[in-house]
C-alpha cells in the first residue's frame, strides 16, 4: 500500500473502476451468450441492437478496443442474418445416403 495521500486514493478508484469495468464486461458477454443461443431470428434480432449498444459502450469506456467492438458487431449481425438459412437446413430432411458404387473389374489384355 502506497505512502502518499493521493497514491492511496489511486488505488482505491483504480480498484473501484476494475469492479465496474469487469461488471460491464460480463453484462456484455451475457447477452452474447443469450444471442448464441437463441433459438429464432426473431429472439436474435430483437437481442442485437442491446448487443450492440453495449459493445459501442465498452468502447466508448475503453474497456474494449473500439475494433474489437466493430468486429464483434459485424459477426452478430452476420450471425443474425445467416440464421434463416441455418435453421431452413436444419428444418429439411436428412439426405439419405446412396449406394456406393461397386468399382468394376479391370479388363483382361490379351
Amino acid at each position: 500500500m502506497p505512502n502518499i495521500k493521493s497514491a492511496k486514493k489511486r488505488v482505491l478508484q483504480s480498484q473501484k473502476r476494475k469492479l465496474q469495468n469487469r461488471t460491464r464486461l460480463n453484462e456484455a458477454r451475457a447477452i452474447t451468450k443469450k444471442f448464441k443461443a437463441s433459438e429464432n431470428k426473431a429472439d436474435a434480432m430483437k437481442l442485437l441492437p442491446e448487443l450492440t449498444s453495449q459493445l459501442d459502450k465498452l468502447a466508448k469506456k475503453n474497456i474494449i478496443h473500439p475494433n474489437k467492438a466493430a468486429r464483434q458487431k459485424s459477426q452478430m449481425a452476420r450471425m443474425a442474418n445467416t440464421f434463416v438459412a441455418k435453421v431452413a437446413n436444419a428444418t429439411k430432411e436428412p439426405k439419405v445416403a446412396k449406394e456406393p458404387k461397386v468399382a468394376k473389374a479391370p479388363k483382361a489384355t490379351k
